[in-house]
């Protein structure tokens, strides 16, 4: 997930946050950024209801597949947070029906803070802007600029000599822009792949917790990433974010689209292996589990344990992640990324 206090064009509005207190950082005038508080759960209980939102031009999961995803979801997060989830049944709508519902006005604010990467040339503003972006969340990170270095070190392309921050910065940077290039037959002529907009259907009247789909999210915006999102060349799993018809305030939404995926750009991501479908049910699951760590407690990222659910994966070999998970070496509460409130979330109170 890409979380940070920046804020910094538009629909920060959505996001959760690793800032203490809530910032207009939009570069929006007018606009009112408003802190929400966690979920208060009761016996560490919660009902989460989810939609299936699919694109027909990438594969699609069966009901009986949600169903197996889910298990393993509840599973993990029973072991690593102590959290009892169940989940409604799954209803399975139309992707077009889905971002039918985007407000004009979140629309309007969201195409400020994108970059086109559909096209082949990225310009030095684009790249200049995106590094900006990149200190700030460096900054406000809830780890130290060791351990993200050594969380980075074998997946930036090219290889880099890091020494300092500056070329930390600099190595992220050409490694988005990079990667992102071998992603255009991902991209359709609509804007189902950008990051802001699954954002924005927090404020549609959409009444789900939890949005599962097959489509690829690949975007690259000028007001929020991480350094995970970096390695990938743009390519988010899910995020966590504000949903204002939801009992708890938030919503996660999940793609499934690259565990199931075996063209070489994207199996090079996970390490040159495929996954048989089960597998890939069985990881999509666990990963899961990661966002709900940030809808449920608003747990940051410990990018220096590995064993940790909350780690993201650096590139797409969840396979590695997941064998590694190790709960006892990493409780709520152990470090200062898995205290609960260590990543806020916000809206935007114009958009409600």
């Amino acid at each position: 997930m890409k979380t940070k206090c920046l804020l910094m064009a538009v629909v920060s509005l959505i996001l959760l946050s690793a800032c203490n207190s809530p910032v207009n950082n939009t570069g929006q005038k007018g606009l009112t950024i408003i802190s929400v508080p966690a979920p208060v759960l009761k016996n560490n209980r919660v009902h989460i209801k989810v939609a299936y939102v699919i694109n027909p031009d990438f594969e699609v999961l069966s009901p009986e597949d949600i169903t197996k995803t889910l298990e393993t979801t509840r599973r993990v997060a029973l072991e690593h947070f102590d959290l009892h989830v169940t989940f409604a049944e799954v209803e399975r709508i139309d992707i077009e029906d889905v971002f039918r519902n985007i407000p004009l006005n979140a629309e309007n604010l969201i195409k400020q803070s994108i970059i086109d990467i559909h096209k082949s040339n990225f310009t030095n503003k684009d790249r200049q802007l995106y590094s900006k972006l990149l200190k700030t969340t460096l900054r406000e990170n809830s780890t130290t600029f060791q351990e993200e270095l050594g969380y980075t070190r074998d997946h930036l392309d090219p290889v880099y000599k890091v020494r300092t921050e500056e070329d930390f910065v600099a190595a992220l940077t050409d490694t988005i822009f990079s990667r992102v290039k071998s992603y255009q037959e991902f991209l359709g002529d609509n804007p189902y792949n950008e990051w802001l907009y699954w954002q924005a259907l927090g404020y549609t009247d959409i009444k789900y917790d939890l949005l599962i789909t097959n489509q690829p999210i690949i975007s690259i915006e000028t007001m929020d990433t991480d350094i995970h999102h970096a390695l990938r060349g743009g390519i988010s799993v899910g995020s966590a974010s504000f949903m204002k018809n939801s009992p708890m305030k938030a919503r996660v939404f999940w793609s499934t689209f690259t565990f199931f995926q075996k063209h070489d750009v994207i199996r090079k991501l996970r390490g040159n292996v495929d996954y048989s479908k089960q597998e890939a049910i069985e990881l999509s699951g666990a990963y899961l589990t990661h966002e709900l760590g940030h809808m449920l407690l608003h747990l940051d990222h410990p990018f220096g344990n590995n064993g940790c659910v909350m780690t993201p994966v650096p590139l797409l070999d969840v396979r590695s992640w997941y064998e590694s998970l190790d709960a006892p070496s990493c409780q709520i509460g152990s470090s200062k990324a898995m205290t609960k409130g260590s990543m806020k979330l916000f809206k935007i109170k114009e958009l409600l």
